[in-house]
């Protein structure tokens, strides 16, 4: 099982419509480079707030977390959507005991 596509709208600096933020992941081992304030942790949070993982603090969304447009207007809605490829079923699904 890997992430294989992320979409985040109305997060951090990540807007909506044309400045969502959509990413296609490939198998295997991704590493994200950018400039500061590129958006680089806004993607790992993202990640975390879907799979509900947080090292050892609690992780809530804050007022801050939602997008200021340019005409300085605050989102009410966030979206983060995390897809998963490669699962893989249980083997008693496979193949059923009788």
């Amino acid at each position: 099982m890997y992430l294989s596509a992320l979409r985040i709208e109305n997060f951090r600096q990540f807007g909506h419509g044309t400045h969502e933020l959509n990413i296609q992941f490939n198998e295997g081992v991704t590493a994200l480079v950018g400039e500061n304030d590129a958006g680089k942790t806004a993607v790992i949070d993202a990640i975390r707030y879907v799979l509900q993982t947080r090292d050892a603090e609690y992780l809530r969304l804050q007022l801050e977390d939602f997008h200021i447009a340019g005409d300085g207007t605050q989102s009410e809605t966030i979206t983060l959507r995390c897809t998963l490829d490669g699962l893989s079923l249980p083997n008693s699904v496979l193949s059923p005991s009788m």
